[in-house]
């Protein structure tokens, strides 16, 4: 990990179940930042870590706040 750059890091976080969740969405806060490359690669850890729950990635069942953030993610991949 030592080797690795500061946005490969954040994106092995997000796809480590043991990040809290605080350092989760402080990695998000930063996904525009990201070079366009690794931002979809950064978007496709945040769909990953979100699909299993519902309460993370369906609109009529996470917060309004929560749906913004799958809207900016599926935008980031192309799919939304």
């Amino acid at each position: 990990m030592a080797k690795m750059s500061p946005e490969e890091r954040d994106i092995a976080a997000v796809k480590d179940p043991a990040t809290p969740e605080n350092k989760v969405m402080e990695i998000y806060s930063r996904i525009d930042n990201f070079p366009d490359d690794m931002k979809k690669e950064l978007a496709q850890a945040f769909k990953e870590l979100w699909e299993p729950n519902p309460k993370k990635c369906q609109k009529k069942k996470c917060s309004q706040k929560q749906w913004k953030k799958v809207q900016r993610v599926k935008a980031i991949l192309g799919e939304g």
